[in-house]
């Protein structure tokens, strides 16, 4: 029984030492609502074919916020919009940045003739902005938006378990089945 006791104790004390030493990063799995519209797009060398003008996108995004996400459709659904580009996302949580575009990638869009791209900067914080909205018509003249507006609406946020939590959890189940051993022999021992 006494072997049992320190083996119990001795579990515990790990466990506890290594919760209290494991880094508290966050994790979870983030679904919003975005609505983001822009107008007054201007171009510098100005172009014959004009962009849409307001244009507006409906979307609904779900992403891991501690991963870094590549270009993606999964998880994105476009709710409405009026800009005839296909849309695509990706996440970089170094920067809380999500990039709504024709062509997204976790440090930015690639853009060119007929594709738009979207800035949204602190998106999974309470006030996400807008930094960049911009569209290439098909003539390859990009036109950035000179007002931006956005709403949002967060739908869930669903904890994901941390690398520490698992460690902790096995380390728990491995000193829990070292202690069942110990207490087999210690019976074995007493009859």
């Amino acid at each position: 029984m006494k072997s049992l006791t320190a083996a119990l104790g001795l579990s515990l004390a790990i466990i506890l030492g290594l919760s209290a030493a494991a880094p508290r990063a966050r994790a979870a799995v983030v679904t919003r609502n975005f609505v983001l519209s822009g107008s007054g797009f201007s171009a510098s060398g100005g172009g014959s074919v004009l962009p849409v003008d307001p244009a507006s996108v409906d979307f609904t995004v779900t992403f891991n916020d501690s991963v870094v996400d590549e270009a993606a459709t999964t998880g994105l659904v476009i709710n409405a919009t009026n800009v005839p580009y296909g849309w695509q996302f990706a996440y970089n949580p170094t920067g809380d940045l999500l990039n709504l575009a024709t062509q997204a990638g976790p440090l930015g869009c690639a853009i060119g003739a007929g594709s738009a791209c979207a800035y949204i900067n602190g998106a999974t914080g309470a006030a996400p902005t807008v930094t960049l909205f911009q569209q290439s018509t098909s003539d390859g003249v990009n036109w950035t938006a000179a007002n931006t507006n956005l709403t949002y609406s967060s739908l869930g946020v669903v904890a994901a378990p941390e690398p520490a939590a698992w460690a902790t959890m096995l380390l728990g189940l491995a000193g829990l089945g070292g202690a069942l051993r110990a207490r087999r022999k210690a019976v074995a021992a007493a009859i």
